[in-house]
């Protein structure tokens, strides 16, 4: 998972940063053991929602606490309007999205603002 460094200072040392591009790499396994994750939704989601790339939210470069509430929501992996959208609002760009219902149009709003 990536991360953007905000403060080289305050994370220990065991974590490997690469300093090419300020970004650093963080241990998967600790954060997300400690997360108190939902009961798995077994409903039948439709193709719209479950045809990703393969991709997944730290794929995004997203802050580690805003991952943290993705995965405690439930989230486990971002749909097609998350992928297409969330990139490009965190460049600043405009989005205007156009998506069936319990797609997740309202977290590709409002994860690029959190971030």
């Amino acid at each position: 998972m990536v991360i953007v460094l905000e403060n080289l200072e305050s994370h220990s040392p065991e974590k490997t940063v690469n300093h090419t591009n300020n970004i650093m790499h963080v241990d998967e396994g600790g954060w997300k053991s400690e997360l108190v994750i939902p009961r798995r939704d077994l409903r039948k989601r439709p193709s719209h929602v479950t045809d990703t790339k393969g991709n997944e939210f730290k794929d995004l470069c997203l802050k580690l606490e805003l991952l943290m509430g993705i995965f405690e929501k439930g989230w486990e992996k971002p749909s097609s309007i998350h992928q297409a959208s969330i990139t490009i609002a965190l460049l600043g760009r405009d989005i205007l999205t156009l998506a069936k219902n319990s797609t997740g149009k309202t977290g590709a709003y409002i994860i690029p603002m959190l971030q």
